[in-house]
């Protein structure tokens, strides 16, 4: 699956959401994983480990009425030419048969955010807004 095949609504929603990591980038801020909902609404998670921070955000989107729900959180993500850090989207949808991860893979150089390419398809995963 590539980005540009989402539909369109749902890019933008990965982008607001991707907007708010790329802030706290900016600002040399530590962030924890958190949801990102309806009318820029975030709930943040700190837990000992980042799985299981993902995993109490998944139990949260489990417990969810949204139409929509994003799931940032920071990652290295290691590929054929080495290991790059990337913000990670999960985008849950309810009208989606299964949930997409992408990963946006930045370097930061000169104290500047260089994005690399386009996003990387990390792959399908559970649509925990549908049951």
């Amino acid at each position: 699956m590539q980005y540009e095949e989402l539909e369109k609504e749902l890019q933008v929603e990965i982008e607001k959401a991707e907007e708010i990591a790329i802030g706290y980038i900016q600002k040399r801020i530590d962030y924890s994983p958190f949801i990102y909902f309806v009318d820029n609404n975030i709930k943040k998670f700190i837990a000992d480990s980042l799985d299981d921070a993902i995993e109490l955000a998944t139990e949260e989107i489990e417990g969810m009425d949204e139409e929509t729900v994003v799931l940032i959180y920071k990652e290295t993500i290691e590929l054929n030419d080495g290991d790059f850090d990337a913000i990670v989207s999960q985008i849950y949808n309810v009208n989606e048969d299964s949930a997409y991860s992408f990963g946006l893979l930045y370097k930061i150089e000169s104290d500047t955010i260089k994005f690399l390419n386009k996003r990387v398809f990390l792959g399908d995963i559970r649509n925990c807004l549908i049951c």
